[in-house]
């Protein structure tokens, strides 16, 4: 084993022991509020800073639903609904009706 003899190996925590929402497996199904979001980012070709900027919202807002976990409201989904009309509004605030 090459390294310094004495250095500590260092330790990780495992993934469960880690709080950010984000650390919880993807469902793929888009019944995560951050997943529908994260999606029509991606299908707009604009990076999150330049989609708020477009929807007219500050990126902090949009960081703050992505990775820590904030509630969409319906004021970013009527937002986003006006300047993206094929998305449903309903399916961006409440997920796949079942």
């Amino acid at each position: 084993m090459h390294g310094i003899p004495g250095a500590a190996i260092p330790t990780f925590k495992p993934l469960s022991a880690m709080t950010p929402a984000s650390r919880r497996p993807r469902s793929n199904d888009f019944r995560y509020a951050d997943e529908r979001l994260r999606f029509v980012i991606r299908a707009s070709g604009l990076h999150t800073a330049l989609f708020a900027r477009h929807i007219g919202v500050c990126a902090e807002t949009l960081y703050g639903m992505l990775h820590a976990g904030a509630p969409m409201t319906p004021e970013i989904v009527g937002r986003i609904h006006a300047h993206y009309p094929q998305i449903d509004p309903v399916w961006l605030l409440c997920g796949p009706q079942r």
